[in-house]
């Protein structure tokens, strides 16, 4: 079955790769979803299989190889589903997989823990899962992470990226731009309905007149602060924090 589920995988990466270059991001979209759900079996595989073992055997015959082995697994999905789970704003799909994940590694290392003394005559091979749980938690974690820095939806421990807030006061800028065209002076957020902050947690400050509007970005996953400014007069280079116009620039305080 790991051997199956190893080649579904490369087969999605590879499909992955060539669609996203030939057909575009809905495919690549669609396949990197495949690639995960793939992933996510590669993890969870080998602690459904000791689970399923230990109820058709006697607990008291497992050996101890297989128990290690079941160890390993349930540390893997333990781990895999924590970091899943800890994703700010994450999709209802996030949390079903991650909560599973996490309940199986602590049903499986409960169910070790809790086994008679092993066998001597018992001859059950351990599970041989080493590369193919590595391989489907590393790609857990980078497709995790790359879901943060896309979406911002970064892990609680981890930093959000000053990236994502300075993206966000350019997109700012841009309906600044046109709602000075039509009106003639600056808006305020509530006069800009087409801006939403991709940055979870973030806060955005506007202060706007007829002249210059400045903007500063904060978020509770990161220290840094971002400010953004355009218009007449230019703001004071105390306060532009080196930012020029229409340009942001970030700082730690």
């Amino acid at each position: 079955m790991m051997k199956l589920l190893l080649r579904g995988w490369l087969v999605c990466l590879v499909a992955a790769v060539l669609g996203g270059i030939w057909r575009g991001e809905d495919l690549l979209s669609t396949l990197l979803g495949v690639l995960a759900l793939i992933s996510v079996a590669l993890v969870a595989a080998p602690a459904v299989v000791f689970t399923v073992y230990a109820f058709r055997h006697r607990a008291a015959g497992i050996p101890y190889a297989l128990r290690r082995s079941a160890l390993g697994s349930a540390a893997a999905n333990f781990l895999t589903g924590t970091w899943i789970y800890d994703v700010h704003d994450r999709p209802l799909a996030f949390s079903v997989i991650g909560a599973a994940l996490v309940a199986l590694g602590v049903f499986v290392i409960g169910r070790v823990l809790i086994l008679g003394p092993a066998d001597p005559a018992a001859s059950t091979p351990p599970l041989r899962h080493f590369g193919a749980t590595l391989t489907g938690v590393v790609t857990v974690f980078l497709m995790v992470i790359g879901y943060a820095k896309i979406f911002g939806g970064h892990p609680r421990w981890g930093h959000g990226s000053p990236a994502t807030m300075t993206s966000d006061l350019k997109n700012l800028i841009a309906l600044e731009d046109m709602f000075f065209a039509s009106h003639h002076r600056y808006g305020s957020l509530t006069d800009l309905s087409g801006f939403a902050p991709s940055l979870s947690r973030a806060t955005i400050t506007v202060v706007a007149d007829s002249e210059r509007v400045v903007a500063t970005a904060k978020s509770s996953e990161t220290r840094q602060v971002c400010i953004v400014w355009t218009g007449s007069p230019a703001l004071p280079r105390d306060s532009a924090h080196g930012s020029s116009d229409g340009v942001p620039a970030c700082w730690e305080p």
